[in-house]
C-alpha cells in the first residue's frame, strides 16, 4: 500500500497547530487495516506532545514508528526515515495539511492508476491550483482518475505559467518509493527543493499525475487560490475530526 512519512518541527507555542496536526493524522485512520505504515519524526518536540501523538497512534490501531531524532539536514533525516518502510508508495506528510481522500478504496484507485501509468509523482497539493496549472500541459493521457504527463522542459515551464515560478515537485505529493529515495538523498544540496524551483532539472525527469480528486488541502494558506484553505471551508469533514479531538466545535 503506502507509507506515510513525516519529518516535522511543530510550533508548540500555538496549541491550535498541534490540534491540526493530530486531526490530520486522525483523517488517515482508514489505513489501519492495510499494510500501510506511519513513519513520523517530531524533531525537538516536548515529551508531553510526543506522548500525546503516540497515544493517538495507539488509539487508531495503525502500524507506526514515532521518533524525535535529528541527523542534521532535512534530507538526511528523511532518507533515514524512508529506510523504516517497505511499501511501494510514499506520501509526504505535513502537519498543516489535511488528507481529503475519504477511504481506502479511493486511495487504492489512485495508487493503481499510478502503477498502471508508471507515474513517479502524483501532485497532491490543492485541487484548483493543480487543475489550473495543468491547462497548457502536453498530456500523455487522461482518464476518470486524472491527467498524466511527462516532466520535461516544456511541461516544467508550462506548469508554472499560471502562478509564476513555484515549486514544480513541491512538498505535498505521493511518489514511488524509488523516486522518494532518490529525491531526498540528493548530494547536490542540503535544501529539499533548491534545484527544481526555477529551472528544469533533468535529474527529476519523471512521469507525473494530477488527480481528479483533492488529496491535500492547507489549513490556513490558500497559495494564491481563493477557497482552497480549510478555514474557508467549514463544511468539510475535517472539522468533524478536529472537533472530536479538541472538544471545541469550530464549524
Amino acid at each position: 500500500m503506502i507509507d506515510i512519512v513525516a519529518n516535522l518541527k511543530i510550533d508548540e507555542s500555538k496549541s491550535e497547530r498541534f490540534d491540526y496536526f493530530l486531526a490530520c493524522i486522525k483523517s488517515l485512520e482508514y489505513l489501519k487495516d492495510t499494510e500501510s505504515k506511519f513513519i513520523f519524526n517530531l524533531e525537538g518536540i516536548s515529551q508531553r506532545f510526543f506522548d500525546q501523538t503516540d497515544f493517538l497512534f495507539q488509539q487508531m490501531g495503525v502500524n507506526y514508528q514515532l521518533s524525535k531524532i535529528s541527523l542534521g539536514d532535512y534530507g538526511t533525516t528523511y532518507t533515514e526515515l524512508l529506510k523504516s518502510g517497505s511499501n511501494p508508495y510514499v506520501m509526504n506528510f505535513i502537519e498543516d495539511h489535511f488528507s481529503m481522500i475519504d477511504n481506502f478504496t479511493t486511495l487504492g484507485n489512485i495508487l493503481n492508476r499510478m502503477q498502471h501509468n508508471q507515474v513517479d509523482i502524483c501532485k497532491a497539493t490543492f485541487f484548483q491550483i493543480e487543475q489550473n496549472s495543468s491547462r497548457t500541459l502536453k498530456l500523455i493521457g487522461a482518464d476518470e482518475y486524472g491527467k498524466y504527463f511527462i516532466n520535461d522542459t516544456y511541461n516544467h515551464n508550462e506548469y508554472q505559467r499560471y502562478y509564476g515560478k513555484r515549486y514544480y515537485i513541491g512538498v505535498n505529493f505521493i511518489t514511488t518509493r524509488t523516486f522518494a529515495e532518490k529525491f531526498w538523498d540528493r548530494k547536490l544540496s542540503k535544501r529539499p527543493h533548491e534545484h527544481e524551483v526555477v529551472n528544469f532539472n533533468p535529474e527529476w525527469f519523471h512521469n507525473c499525475m494530477i488527480p481528479n480528486i483533492e488529496i491535500l488541502c492547507a489549513i490556513d494558506d490558500n497559495h494564491g487560490e481563493e477557497g482552497t484553505r480549510l478555514l474557508d471551508r467549514k463544511e468539510e469533514r475535517f472539522w468533524k475530526i478536529y472537533n472530536s479531538i479538541t472538544g471545541v466545535n469550530v464549524a
